[in-house]
């Protein structure tokens, strides 16, 4: 039962920080888009 606890618990908090590095990737990505748009 435990056991059942801490599979589910680490793979909640793998995904919510695989989906903390995509958020940050696409924020990253857009600001850089941003700032060669604007040296041009």
């Amino acid at each position: 039962m435990i056991r059942h606890l801490k599979n589910a618990r680490d793979t909640t908090v793998k995904s919510r920080s695989q989906a903390m590095v995509t958020l940050k990737t696409s924020i990253c990505v857009t600001r850089w888009i941003k700032s060669e748009e604007k040296s041009r």
